[in-house]
Order: C-alpha cells, then structure tokens, then sequence
C-alpha cells in the first residue's frame, strides 16, 4: 500500500487487530501518525493525513461523522470483533447501567443485535 496509514496507539486492541489484518493481507503499513481516540483519527483521516482501518460510524451515533470521509467495508471474514457485557451480580447497578444492560440484553432475545458476516444465530 502506497498510502501513508495513521493509526491508533499500539497499546490499542483495535491496533494490534488492524496490524494483524494487514499483515494477514500481506502489508505493513507505513504509519504517519498515531494518537489516543477514534475521534482524533478520523480528523487525521478527513484532514488528508492517511487512511485509517476503524469501524465505520453509525447515523445514529453519539458523535458527528467527519466531512469528506469515504469508508470502505472490508470483507476479509476475520474482520470482526467480539464485544461483550459483563456485570457483577453482587453489586448494584446504577439505573442508567441497569437500564442499558436491559436493554442490551432485551435487543439480544430479541434478536435485533447486529450479525457477523458468515454466522447465524
């Protein structure tokens, strides 16, 4: 890849995933810069500093997308990452953690949670 890569910090989860989809495609990238938040990057992106490898921003998100931001779906089937919720049933939760914990757990009975490519459920 020709393209100069801005990246979040190493010390990232979501880094380590993307270094290893790259050299899983069989690059390196050749990183300009690096920094601390999703939010940050894409202002690189949108500011023409490199590409990025994040997940793309829903509508419905809690920020704004970037102007002049172009994603891609990547289809390599090992591009995906399991999130999961956890709490301790000896404490209490607040209502709000309480309420989105519902909430999550409602969506998922439901099955109105969001599928991974080649899985069924």
């Amino acid at each position: 890849m020709d393209e100069p890569s801005v990246s979040l910090r190493s010390t990232s989860l979501l880094r380590r995933t993307s270094d290893e989809l790259c050299a899983a495609a069989g690059f390196t990238p050749a990183l300009a810069f690096e920094c601390d938040d999703l939010p940050t990057l894409r202002g690189f992106v949108a500011a023409g500093l490199g590409v990025a490898l994040v997940p793309a921003p829903r509508e419905t998100g809690a920020g704004p997308v970037a102007a002049g931001l172009r994603h891609l779906d990547v289809t390599d089937a090992g591009a995906v990452r399991e999130v999961g919720l956890s709490w301790s049933p000896d404490r209490r939760l607040l209502a709000s953690a309480e309420l989105f914990r519902a909430h999550v757990l409602q969506r998922a009975a439901d099955r109105l949670l969001p599928r991974l490519a080649g899985t069924s459920r």
